[in-house]
């Protein structure tokens, strides 16, 4: 269900969406739009059961889907795959070395949440430094990509 919504979003209103304005600020030509039609058509499947293991891919392929009409019975079967992969992998993984992880959580505690405050300032300051070299590059005149 999760997935399925924004499936028949963009199935209805995103190919719309792209043709217009969207489609020039995200530099979708039609050319573009053509080859990622053709793409998906071929890959689409196997796209969305390998792609949606990549971070910040699920929600993207998912909307992809619906814009080059991949057909739901396709899309809610791949999904199914994908999911069912993921938590096989992650029942193992908790089975395998879930009472270490706990255990080794409880024993180093304090560790475990400097580490987490480490990571999430690491985060914050890639995300504010992108931003502010992103206000500072030149901006190009033409729209060519």
């Amino acid at each position: 269900l999760g997935s399925s919504t924004p499936y028949f979003i963009s199935r209805k209103w995103g190919r719309g969406l792209l043709d217009r304005r969207l489609g020039r600020i995200l530099h979708l030509t039609p050319q573009r739009m053509a080859q990622a039609d053709l793409w998906f058509t071929r890959w689409g499947a196997w796209a969305l059961i390998f792609g949606r293991h990549i971070f910040g891919l699920r929600v993207p392929l998912t909307v992809a889907a619906g814009i080059f009409k991949l057909p739901y019975q396709v899309f809610a079967l791949s999904v199914a795959v994908s999911s069912a992969a993921w938590i096989a992998v992650f029942l193992f993984l908790g089975v395998t070395v879930g009472g270490h992880v706990a255990q080794a959580l409880r024993a180093y505690r304090q560790a475990a949440v400097l580490i987490g405050i480490a990571a999430l300032l690491v985060a914050v300051v890639v995300v504010i430094f992108r931003f502010d070299r992103s206000k500072r590059a030149p901006r190009r005149l033409d729209s060519t990509p």
